[in-house]
C-alpha cells in the first residue's frame, strides 16, 4: 500500500498543455500555491476548473484575496445543478497524448494529501490506445459542462480537443465496460440522462452478488442507499464501514442481521499516517462487490446516498462520476489496505456533521431560484456578463467586487438578455475587479458569484502549438535569449503553414475546393489579420492578441528594459569614478556583436529567410494597397515595426564564420549596406522597396479611430515609433547611398510622404536618435549626420509640396515628377516615380507604369505600355 503526491505522478516525459478539473469544494491558496506552480512546471498552460457553485461561493471574496494567478494563468467557474456538483475529475491533454485521473479527492489540501482519498489513473497515447475510449467517454462528459458556461471559459474547453488529436474522436455507447487488459476491465458511471444506479444493475448482476463492503464518509441517515442493496438481494451480506465521529452515519437504520458497521478506524488503511498527522479523515467512497466468485469496485465521487445514485425512476439530485472496475484479483481490498481486523461499531448521530449539510442542502435549493452567471470576461475595462434568468426579476443590480469582497461599482442591468455589456469605471481596472454578483432593490442577492477573467490573459493560455510558440519566443525577447534569427523563422513559418493547413472539401458539383481553417491570433499570418473583419467584437479581441503585436510588445520591453539597465549602470559608474570603462559600451557591443555562422552555406540560406520575410510583407502590402477603405491599425504598426527592426537589426552587422575562416568572415555581413536598389538582399533596396510599398498603403488608406483608451493609447505610441524608425533608417540610407543620382530625391520624397501623413517630429526626437543609434551597426553614417538629415526634411518638406520636381497624387501621395505629357503648357498626365513602383531596369528608376491624370486624379495606360502588353500577348 503506497501513497502518492497526486500531480508528481504525472511522467516527467509526458508532454501536456491543457488540464480540466472539477471540483466540489476549491481551495483557491492550495491551488496556486501547490497544484498550479506543479502543473505549469510541467508545461501545463490551459488550466480550467469547475466547482460546484455553493461552495464556490463560500469561498469567493472570502479567499480570493492576495491571489497571483486567478483569472490570468487559469480559469474557475461555478456549475449550477439541482443537487452538488460533486465530479473529482482531472483531465490532462497534450497533443498526442492523454491522462484521466478521477477519484474521491477535491481540490483542497485534504483531498490533495491530509484525507483518505483514493484515485485512479487511466493513460493513452498515439501508440497506445488501449484505455483510450475511457477517457474519450470522460471527455464527453466534461464538454458537456459547455451547457454551463459561456465565455472565455467556453472557449477554453473548446482549446483542448481543437489542440489534442485524440480527443478529436467521438464515442457512441456510454457506460459500458472496456477491456484495459486480460484480468481488468472499466466503465464510467455519472449521472446523466439516466442515474448511476440503473448504470451500474445494467453492467453488474445485484441478485447475484453474495458481498458488499461499502467505505464512504456520508450516508443516507436513514440508509436508502443500503435498503436499495437489499432490495435487489435480500440474502446479500453488506459490511459498511463507519468513521466515529465524522460524517453522517445511518443512524437511523434498523440494523438487519445481514448487515454489519464497522469502524474505519479498524482497517489497515486508516493507520497510514502523513507529514505525523493522526487524525486523518475518510473521504474515500469505495463499493466492493463480490459476484460469482468475481470482483467488481466502484469508486469516485459519488457517497452511499440515493442523493448520489439515484434509483429505477431517479436520476439522483448530485452530478456524480465513479469508474467501475472489474478484476480477477480477490486481493484487491488488501492492495488497498481497506482489510484488517474489524471492529463492529454503532451508527451515530453527528449533529454538526448534518447540520452544516442540511444547511448546504437548503442553500442549493435556494439557488435554483437565483439568477445564474454563466461568465463574465473583462476585455481592458469592458465586461461582458453571461446569464441564466428563470426567476421573475426583469431588472437588476450588478455588483462589481474586488478580491476582497468590497464592493466597487455597481450597475441597474436589464435582464431581458442573455449578454449583458458593461463598461468598468476607469479606477476599477483588470487587477481590481475581482468578481459580480446580481442583487435586488434591497440588496438581497439574487444571484451565484462569478469571477471575472482576464481575456487579455486567459488568450496566452491556448494551447496551440503556435501560440505555445509564440509565448516562448515572446518571452525568449523580453529577456534578450533569443536566437538573432527566431524571429524571421517564426513569421516565415507561418506563412509556409497557411498552405498546409488548408483542409479539402466537396463542392455541391461533386470538385474539390479548398477551404481556409480558422486560425488563432498566433497563428494568423499578416495577409489574414488585414483581411479579417474587425467589426465585431471577437474579431477585435482576435486581432488585438495577433502575433504581431505580442512580438514586438515583447521586442520593446526588452530594449526599455536594456536602455533602464544601461542608465543604472552609467549612473554607477559615475559614482565610481569608472566612467572610461562605462557599461554602457558593453551594452552597445551586445546589441550589434558579430553573428557567427557556421559557414557561407549557412549565411546564404540565413539571407534568403530574410529576403524571403520581406517579400511576403511586401506582397501583404501590396494586398491592401490594391483594397478599398482600408484603415491602417496597431496590427499594421507593429508588422511595419518588426520588419523595421529586423532590416536595423541586420544591416551592416558582421559575420563570423565558424569553420570557413578562408572566406574572410571578418569583412562579411548579414546584410550590405549597398546593392541592388531593386532588390531587397541589401539595406538600401529593403528599406527603399518596404518604405514604398507602405506609402502606397497610407497614402490612400485612412489611420483607424479607436474608441477605447487602451487601444488609443497604444496606436499612438505605435505610430510615433513607426514615425520615428522610418525616419531615423531614411537618414541613414540618404548619408550612406551618395553616390547614386536619383537617391538623394527618393529619400526626400519617402521623407516627405511620412512627414505629411504622421506629423512632424516631436521635439524629443534627438534623444530617441542617440536610442535608436545604440542598435545600428551601420559604421559609416553617425548620430549628427542622421541629426543634418532630419532637420532639413523637417524645414523643407512642407515647400517641396509647391515644388516643380513633386507632385501630391490623389491616393498615391507625393510623387517625383518624371514629365508632363503633353510637355506644352496643356498639360494632362504626369509620368511619376518613387520608391514604391515597379523599378524599371532601362530608366534605373521606380516608375509607376500608369500615367496619372491631372483633372481626375485617375490612372490611365500610356501608349508604350499598351503596346508592350499587346506584344506579351502575341509571343503568349
Amino acid at each position: 500500500m503506497i501513497e502518492n503526491k497526486l500531480f508528481h505522478e504525472i511522467p516527467k516525459n509526458a508532454d501536456f498543455h491543457s488540464a480540466i478539473m472539477t471540483t466540489y469544494s476549491f481551495d483557491f491558496y492550495h491551488f496556486e500555491s501547490q497544484v498550479l506552480k506543479t502543473l505549469k512546471s510541467k508545461g501545463v498552460t490551459n488550466i480550467s476548473v469547475f466547482a460546484d457553485t455553493t461552495m464556490l461561493d463560500q469561498s469567493i471574496g472570502f479567499a480570493t484575496s492576495h491571489l497571483k494567478s486567478l483569472s490570468t494563468s487559469y480559469s474557475v467557474c461555478g456549475v449550477p445543478c439541482k443537487g452538488a456538483f460533486h465530479p473529482k475529475i482531472i483531465l490532462l491533454a497534450g497533443e498526442e497524448e492523454v491522462m484521466l485521473i478521477q477519484g474521491s479527492g477535491n481540490i483542497t489540501s485534504g483531498g490533495h494529501g491530509k484525507n483518505h482519498e483514493l484515485f485512479n489513473v487511466f493513460y493513452a497515447n498515439k501508440d497506445d490506445k488501449k484505455q483510450l475510449p475511457l477517457i474519450q467517454e470522460a471527455w464527453l462528459y466534461l464538454k458537456e459542462l459547455n451547457r454551463n458556461v459561456e465565455g472565455i471559459s467556453k472557449e477554453k474547453l473548446n482549446w483542448v480537443s481543437s489542440n489534442c488529436n485524440l480527443l478529436k474522436k467521438s464515442i457512441k455507447v456510454k457506460h459500458k465496460f472496456y477491456t484495459i487488459s486480460d484480468s481488468f476491465r472499466a466503465a464510467l458511471l455519472y449521472n446523466s440522462e439516466s442515474g448511476i444506479w440503473n448504470q451500474l444493475n445494467k453492467l453488474i448482476s445485484l441478485k447475484r452478488a453474495t458481498k458488499i463492503h461499502v467505505f464512504s464518509p456520508f450516508y443516507d441517515e436513514n440508509g436508502a442507499l443500503l435498503k436499495k442493496f437489499f432490495e435487489a438481494n435480500n440474502t446479500i451480506s453488506i459490511n459498511a464501514f463507519l468513521q466515529p465521529n465524522k460524517g453522517i452515519h445511518p443512524f437511523k437504520m434498523d440494523q438487519g442481521e445481514n448487515i454489519h458497521f464497522y469502524s474505519w478506524e479498524s482497517t489497515t488503511r486508516s493507520k497510514k499516517r502523513i507529514n505525523k498527522i493522526q487524525d486523518r479523515k475518510l473521504h474515500s467512497k469505495v463499493f466492493h462487490f463480490v459476484i460469482d466468485e468475481e470482483v467488481y469496485l466502484l469508486f469516485g465521487s459519488p457517497n452511499a446516498t440515493i442523493s448520489a445514485f439515484g434509483s429505477e425512476n431517479y436520476r439522483g439530485i448530485n452530478d456524480e462520476f465513479a469508474v467501475l472496475i472489474h478484476l480477477n484479483d480477490k486481493t484487491i481490498l488488501e492492495e488497498l489496505g481497506l482489510n484488517g481486523v474489524y471492529e463492529n461499531v454503532k451508527p451515530q448521530d453527528n449533529k454538526q456533521a448534518v447540520l452544516v449539510e442540511s444547511e448546504i442542502e437548503e442553500e442549493q435549493k435556494e439557488n435554483q431560484r437565483k439568477i445564474k452567471l454563466l461568465g463574465v470576461d473583462n476585455n481592458r475595462g469592458d465586461l461582458t456578463v453571461f446569464i441564466y434568468n428563470s426567476t421573475e426579476h426583469e431588472k437588476a443590480m450588478l455588483a462589481i467586487y474586488n478580491h476582497w469582497g468590497e464592493i466597487l461599482e455597481k450597475h441597474t442591468i436589464s435582464l431581458k438578455k442573455d449578454k449583458i455589456k458593461i463598461t468598468l469605471d476607469k479606477k476599477n481596472n483588470t487587477n481590481t475587479s475581482g468578481y459580480v454578483q446580481f442583487l435586488n432593490e434591497e440588496n438581497v442577492i439574487i444571484s451565484n458569484k462569478q469571477v471575472i477573467n482576464n481575456l487579455q490573459d486567459l488568450w496566452n493560455t491556448n494551447p496551440s502549438v503556435e501560440n505555445r510558440k509564440l509565448m516562448k519566443l515572446s518571452s525568449l525577447l523580453e529577456t534578450g535569449d533569443n536566437k538573432v534569427f527566431d524571429v524571421i523563422n517564426f513569421f516565415n513559418d507561418i506563412h509556409s503553414n497557411r498552405q498546409t493547413k488548408r483542409k479539402e472539401i466537396v463542392n455541391d458539383s461533386g470538385g474539390i475546393e479548398e477551404k481556409e481553417e480558422e486560425h488563432s491570433p498566433s497563428d494568423m499570418t499578416y495577409e489574414q489579420a488585414i483581411a479579417f473583419n474587425e467589426e465585431s467584437q471577437k474579431n477585435k479581441e482576435v486581432l488585438s492578441q495577433h502575433n504581431t503585436v505580442k512580438v514586438w510588445d515583447a521586442i520593446e520591453k526588452h530594449f526599455s528594459d536594456l536602455t533602464l539597465s544601461e542608465s543604472e549602470d552609467d549612473m554607477d559608474d559615475e559614482e565610481e569614478a569608472d566612467a572610461t570603462d562605462s557599461r554602457e559600451r558593453k551594452g552597445k557591443k551586445e546589441r550589434t556583436s558579430p553573428i557567427e555562422q557556421n559557414s557561407i552555406k549557412v549565411l546564404e540560406n540565413n539571407r534568403k529567410n530574410i529576403s524571403r520575410f520581406f517579400d511576403n510583407y511586401i506582397i501583404a502590402l501590396k494586398k491592401i494597397s490594391a483594397s478599398e477603405n482600408y484603415e491602417v491599425g496597431i496590427v499594421d504598426y507593429a508588422m511595419l515595426l518588426i520588419v523595421l527592426n529586423h532590416l536595423m537589426q541586420y544591416s551592416g552587422r558582421k559575420v563570423i564564420l565558424k569553420k570557413e575562416v578562408k572566406f574572410g568572415g571578418s569583412d562579411l555581413e548579414m546584410l550590405p549596406t549597398l546593392g541592388n536598389l531593386s532588390q531587397l538582399d541589401n539595406f538600401s533596396g529593403a528599406l527603399l522597396n518596404i518604405l514604398g510599398a507602405y506609402v502606397n498603403v497610407f497614402s490612400k488608406s485612412q489611420f483607424k479611430v479607436y474608441d477605447d483608451d487602451f487601444h488609443k493609447k497604444k496606436a499612438q505610441h505605435y505610430m510615433q515609433l513607426v514615425k520615428n524608425n522610418m525616419l531615423f533608417l531614411l537618414s541613414i540610407f540618404k548619408k550612406r547611398y551618395t553616390k547614386h543620382s536619383n537617391a538623394e530625391l527618393w529619400g526626400d520624397v519617402l521623407a516627405y510622404n511620412i512627414l505629411n501623413k504622421f506629423g512632424e517630429l516631436d521635439v524629443d526626437y534627438a534623444d530617441s536618435l542617440t536610442e535608436f543609434y545604440k542598435n545600428i551597426s551601420i559604421k559609416e553614417v553617425n548620430h549628427n549626420d542622421s541629426l543634418a538629415v532630419l532637420k532639413n526634411w523637417h524645414i523643407d518638406y512642407k515647400n517641396n509640396y509647391s515644388s516643380d520636381n513633386f507632385y501630391d497624387c490623389k491616393d498615391l501621395g507625393l510623387c517625383l515628377v518624371n514629365k508632363f505629357l503633353p510637355t506644352n503648357d496643356n498639360k494632362k498626365f504626369i509620368k511619376i516615380v518613387r520608391p514604391g513602383f515597379d523599378f524599371d531596369d532601362d530608366e534605373k528608376d521606380f516608375i509607376l507604369k500608369e500615367l496619372y491624370q491631372i483633372d481626375t486624379g485617375k490612372l490611365m495606360m500610356s501608349k508604350q505600355e499598351h503596346n508592350k502588353s499587346k506584344i506579351k500577348k502575341i509571343s503568349i
